[in-house]
Order: C-alpha cells, then sequence, then structure tokens
C-alpha cells in the first residue's frame, strides 16, 4: 500500500511538472508519467490515475488505464466528445476489428457536423463498407442514422445505397427461383400421391433389387417400384408390414426430422431463445414456422 502511495503520488509530480513546461520538456515528463503506468511490476492505483489525468488534461493516461481494463469503446467515446476527429479514427483503426459496435458509433459521429464529416473524409466510406460486409447494420438504420443531422448527401452515401439495393434485389430473384422449385416439387409429390392412391401400379422388375437374380415367387413389390424376393428380405407370412431396404434409411431420416419438428414445435422457449440471439428475425420466425411452432392444434371429438 506504501508503495502504491508513492508511485502515485509519483506520478502526480511528474504530470504536474509537464504542466508547466514547453512542448518539448513537457513531453519528456509525460513520458516518465507513461512509463509508470505501463510498468507490470508498478503498483499504482488505476482509480487515482485516471483522476489525476482527467485533473491534468493527460489524455494519454486516460486511454492506457482504459485500454488495459479492456474499456475500448470509452477510449473512443472520450475522443468524439473531445471531437478529436483524428483520434476517433486512429482508436476506431486500432479496436474496431476486435469491438465492431464502434462502426455504427463512428457513423453516427461522423455525420454529426459538417466540420467533422470534413475532418472524417474518406473513413466514412470505410465505415460504411464495413457496416455492410459485417450485417452491423441494416439499411434503414444506417439512412435514420445518416438523417438524424441532416449533415450527408445522397452523393456521399450513394455507392452504398446502390450496391445495398443491389444486393437485396438478387437475394429476392434468388429467393423467388427456390420457391417456384419448391412450388414444382411439391405439386409433383402431391401428383404422386394421387397417383398412388387412385391409380393402379404395374410392375415391371425381372430382376431382385437385392440379389441381382430372376425374379421369381414369392415375390414382394413396393410402390417406390423395388422388387425382392421374399427370401432375400427375410420375410415371412405373417409380417404384413415389411419395408423396402433400399428406401428404409431416407424414410428414417425423414421420420426423424419430422419427429424432431414435432417435438421442437412445443418447445416455444427454444423459440424465443433463437428469436433472441439471431440477426435477422424474420428468417427465424420463418424457420420456426415452418417447424409448426405456430400451428393451430386440431380438434379433436
Amino acid at each position: 500500500e506504501d508503495k502504491s502511495d508513492l508511485y502515485t503520488t509519483l506520478f502526480e509530480m511528474y504530470l504536474h511538472t509537464a504542466s508547466g513546461k514547453t512542448d518539448a520538456d513537457r513531453e519528456v515528463w509525460e513520458t516518465k508519467a507513461k512509463r509508470l503506468i505501463e510498468g507490470k511490476d508498478i503498483p499504482i492505483d488505476t482509480s487515482n490515475v485516471l483522476l489525476l489525468s482527467e485533473l491534468e488534461n493527460f489524455r494519454d493516461g486516460t486511454i492506457l488505464v482504459r485500454e488495459q481494463q479492456g474499456l475500448r469503446f470509452d477510449i473512443f467515446r472520450s475522443y468524439t466528445s473531445a471531437q478529436d476527429t483524428a483520434g476517433a479514427i486512429k482508436a476506431l483503426r486500432k479496436y474496431g476489428p476486435e469491438e465492431q459496435q464502434l462502426y455504427p458509433a463512428a457513423l453516427a459521429y461522423f455525420t454529426s457536423s459538417p466540420r467533422i464529416l470534413e475532418e472524417a473524409g474518406d473513413e466514412l466510406n470505410a465505415v460504411l463498407r464495413r457496416i455492410d460486409e459485417d450485417g452491423l447494420m441494416a439499411p434503414l438504420q444506417v439512412i435514420q442514422t445518416l438523417s438524424a443531422n441532416g449533415v450527408a448527401t445522397m452523393g456521399m452515401v450513394k455507392k452504398y445505397l446502390s450496391t445495398t439495393i443491389e444486393r437485396e434485389r438478387q437475394e429476392i430473384a434468388n429467393n423467388r427461383r427456390l420457391i417456384a422449385s419448391f412450388r414444382t416439387d411439391t405439386a409433383q409429390k402431391q401428383r404422386d400421391l394421387t397417383d398412388l392412391v387412385t391409380q393402379p401400379v404395374v410392375f415391371q422388375a425381372t430382376r431382385c433389387s437385392a440379389c441381382g437374380g430372376a425374379l421369381d415367387l414369392p415375390t414382394v413389390h413396393f410402390l417406390c417400384r423395388h422388387s425382392y424376393h421374399q427370401r432375400c428380405l427375410n420375410q415371412s407370412d405373417d409380417n404384413d408390414d415389411p419395408e423396402c431396404p433400399i428406401c428404409a434409411p431416407a424414410n428414417a431420416t425423414v421420420k426423424a426430422i419430422r419427429k424432431a419438428q414435432d417435438e421442437s414445435a412445443d418447445r416455444h422457449d427454444m423459440f424465443l431463445d433463437a428469436l433472441a440471439r439471431s440477426s435477422d428475425g424474420f428468417e427465424t420466425v420463418s424457420e420456426w414456422f415452418g417447424r409448426g411452432v405456430m400451428s393451430v392444434p386440431t380438434a379433436t371429438e
């Protein structure tokens, strides 16, 4: 505790001495103060360092302490509060890859006034590109942020908007093709089911689907168009529910998927948890809607 008090007092003396010096000498004393904060084996109270740094307007000390404590957003906010655009850009480039929420905050700051927007320069486009690539904000949120102060013009965000609109159009076109494909497959399956129920089936297979030998009686035919010797199925006359060995694995998979969907349909807690963690709420709702989580139970007598 005594060492901590001594080092804190020494830090205060360095800052006090620096405040009365010219630029060159001031940097020397501030460097001494920074070494105290950066020292791994130096016991110094961080709360006192923050307080003394604020009192002496020693921003490097404040930033170092916050960086050590992982308070990257606070570092960026300290630059924006002081309207230090160059410092904010430097902090964004340094901490942005690990603290992605800095990019939406930077977008709001860069478009807060004409002077700051001019100082930011091309950094605004870099922020928009990063937001778009990582999906940090929806396009509507970006537009709302840009229109809050009326500083950014359409020309500045034209490239971002055109890229976003083109990507949305492409996604819509892909979804429409996928929907058309699903509808075609569904209609074909419905026709196949109708034919199986209402039309006779002609079996013309001449060889066993299991052993490949010529078919002879007793023979077992399945509606999937596979035919077998009864002996190849280990089929006895008293078993009235045989299953095609070739199609059985795929059928079992479909049954398991359907069973899982039926079970998850009643797990509303899982649906709410998935919705809370999802970045695309509409997609999550659509997925769970397909599982039957919102289906109305059929009334039974």
